[in-house]
């Protein structure tokens, strides 16, 4: 948020400009637009120039929007060139001469993955099974209503899912904390083992992977299967929150070898945020436990008859390298299937449409519930529209770091559960991508070009002592098909959130320009730009092309 205010003041290369003069148009972009872009004329690569015939209501909103029909054209092939520009700014906003111009070919095919074995000590850990029959819903497609998953254990679990315990009333303490990966010394040491020199939780690069994807397919529109008539006329572009720039840390955690965290920055939360954050650690256990194992477990009301107040169920990970990136992915559920196999799964737990789009006033959504299931509004139908808008690109991440089958998402409004979801991954891939084929290029060649980002930027900031800290931004620019990088230097994160704490010690009153002006802190901000030109089948072209087998 700080990059983006800074630079975006009085340069209109700066993320808030970029925002406010770009994005702006993105995000209103009317659905004619996004129609006529998908139309069969669109597959012609010179469509962007004005028609012969010449009038025509067609032909004039081709001719004066030609440039954005130009970037929706149907594209699929990863880029496979990267062209990384640095020039760098001061405070005062002055453009200094380019110290930087590479051009380098990336192949995706060149991206080794590797998921490395449970390391020593931890190989009799196992991921927890999920409980009170949900095992069902991940063996079966659709949605399984409240109703359907009482009737499946007879009763017993009374109003468990229809009265959710609130926050106050969970003693957070027995649900264990998060490790970032700057602290986590077990990463650290396969890193070393590894010969690693990036450590990441998918949490922490998920969003900067999203990004990456947005260059490669130049943000290409989801695929809606099984969507009825009622979400024709619907937006199709994903939505804005997954759009917006994404910030994290990035810290020398050792410097023999050189070893440098990823870690995530959650930036000034609000209420309603925190709120659903919170809700979904606990929720999590209440798809895992039974209804009289939560309550002795996690709820203070019962604090007094444990004899362990302390959180000490050991976390199942998996671990995966990807070239010179270790990447750590929670399992947080697992089951076995008809033929013994272990199959790991992911839970995800999602507050309705009409809460997520209102945030700061969720209170006045109590009352809203999934009752059809197709139509605009109070359907399942309107979740899963969300979810391919809003959550399936992040979700395949997450599964294909962790090696995981698909996701089990449980439907709410903080106050009670209307629903179980299991959601396999390759229908999220055939959702976000087309295909399978094209899923697995495309999370290769992002994490081929974070590599190849990571190495360019932290090269050239030159961290030197452990602790030492970057702040990076990136943000996936639409109209001109590149991917823009901020890193600011923040000297570490203890001192930094320190100071915030201290200037701007209400939550209210929190602004990171607040912050610079009352701390008389000057940042330094470095500037980077990534374009990716595509290459397919040795020959340059400029659009993307469906990629198939056997395609290079």
């Amino acid at each position: 948020t700080m990059v983006m205010r800074l630079l975006g003041q009085k340069s209109s290369r700066g993320l808030l400009g970029l925002a406010r003069a770009g994005m702006t148009r993105l995000f209103a972009e009317s659905d004619e637009q996004i129609r006529v872009s998908e139309a069969p004329m669109s597959l012609n690569p010179s469509m962007g120039q004005k028609q012969a015939d010449g009038e025509g209501p067609i032909n004039r909103l081709l001719d004066a929007y030609k440039n954005v029909i130009q970037q929706s054209l149907e594209k699929d092939h990863p880029r496979s060139v990267y062209d990384i520009k640095k020039p760098r700014w001061k405070m005062e906003f002055v453009s200094c001469p380019f110290t930087g111009n590479s051009r380098k070919r990336l192949d995706f095919r060149s991206m080794k993955l590797e998921y490395l074995p449970t390391p020593k000590g931890l190989e009799k850990t196992r991921p927890v099974q999920l409980a009170n029959n949900l095992e069902e819903v991940v063996k079966s497609e659709g949605a399984f209503t409240l109703d359907t998953i009482k009737k499946m254990n007879d009763g017993k679990l009374g109003d468990f899912y229809e009265k959710l315990p609130q926050s106050e009333e969970v003693d957070f303490a027995m649900l264990g904390e998060y490790i970032p990966p700057s602290e986590d010394s077990l990463l650290l040491n396969l890193a070393c083992k590894h010969k690693c020199r990036y450590i990441m939780s998918t949490s922490t690069i998920s969003s900067f992977l999203v990004h990456l994807d947005y260059i490669f397919t130049q943000f290409t529109s989801p695929f809606y299967p099984h969507v009825s008539a009622s979400y024709r006329q619907s937006f199709k572009l994903f939505i804005m929150s997954m759009r917006k720039p994404n910030t994290s840390y990035a810290t020398l955690v050792s410097t023999n070898p050189n070893v440098f965290a990823i870690d995530n920055d959650s930036g000034l939360l609000g209420e309603s945020s925190v709120v659903f954050l919170k809700m979904g650690k606990y929720l999590e256990q209440m798809m895992t436990n039974t209804p009289a194992q939560f309550k002795h477990r996690y709820l203070l009301s019962t604090k007094g008859e444990r004899k362990n107040n302390r959180y000490s169920t050991k976390e199942f990970y998996s671990f995966l390298k990807a070239g010179n990136i270790l990447l750590r992915s929670q399992i947080d559920a697992g089951y076995t299937d008809s033929n013994g196999n272990l199959k790991k799964i992911e839970i995800k737990t999602r507050a309705v449409a009409a809460q997520r789009y209102d945030a700061a006033d969720y209170q006045k959504y109590f009352d809203y519930s999934l009752g059809t299931r197709i139509g605009l509004y109070l359907s399942w139908e309107r979740e899963y529209n969300d979810l391919i808008r809003g959550a399936f690109l992040k979700y395949v991440h997450q599964l294909t770091i962790g090696d995981m089958s698909g996701a089990i998402i449980a439907h709410h409004n903080t106050q009670q559960i209307f629903g179980f979801e299991y959601f396999p991954r390759w229908h999220m891939e055939n959702c976000v991508y087309g295909s399978q084929e094209h899923a697995k290029v495309c999370f290769s060649a992002s994490l081929n070009l974070l590599e190849k980002i990571l190495n360019e930027v932290l090269q050239q900031e030159n961290l030197t002592a452990i602790g030492n800290t970057v702040k990076i931004g990136c943000c996936a620019s639409f109209e001109q098909n590149i991917l823009i990088i901020m890193v600011e230097h923040i000297g570490d994160k203890i001192t930094y959130k320190r100071r915030l704490d201290e200037e701007c010690p209400h939550d209210e009153d929190r602004d990171i320009i607040d912050y610079y002006i009352k701390s008389k802190v000057v940042p330094i901000v470095n500037k980077y730009v990534v374009r990716i030109e595509p290459i397919i089948n040795g020959i340059f072209i400029e659009y993307s092309a469906p990629y198939s087998q056997g395609d290079h």
